[in-house]
Order: structure tokens, then sequence, then C-alpha cells
């Protein structure tokens, strides 16, 4: 499975201290990512990593189940400390 990620420039430095991406689609997390770079690409930075599978505990731990995140707006994107990054 492969894909892109982008987050704006407006917020560069908030992006590359992720360490992980949740994947959401229908209120439902779909995958789990484990970023290990990025890329810049004029206004934006591109997350590179792999996708996280059955039998790896944040895979395990969302995958299947709804969002974790409460948005008050309808922005795709949030910044999050999950617990296991704690």
């Amino acid at each position: 499975m492969a894909g892109r990620s982008w987050c704006l420039e407006a917020r560069p430095t908030t992006c590359r201290e992720e360490r992980f991406a949740l994947l959401v689609g229908g209120e439902l997390v779909r995958a789990v990512a484990d970023i290990s770079s990025f890329a810049e690409h004029d206004d934006r930075v591109e997350l590179l990593g792999d996708l996280l599978g059955p039998g790896d505990a944040l895979h395990d731990t969302y995958v299947g189940d709804l969002d974790p995140v409460v948005r008050p707006s309808r922005n795709p994107v949030a910044y999050v400390a999950l617990p296991e990054e704690l």
C-alpha cells in the first residue's frame, strides 16, 4: 500500500516532530504509519514512512476503531500525543 501525507509549511516544526500518523477515513482509523523522514516540496512537507501491520501494538490498538482525536473543526489534520508516545 502506498500513499502520501502532507504537512503545510505553516507548521513545519510541528509535523517534523511527529513519529506516527493515524490515517482516518469515515471516522475509522484505516492504517497507522511509522514516520521515518520528511521531504520538502515548496510550501509543504511530505511525511515518509512505512505502514504498521497486524502484530504491531499501535496497529492493533487503533486500526478499525473510531478516530481517537476529537477535533472542533473539519480540518482533517490534528497534532496530538498518543498515550504510546508519552
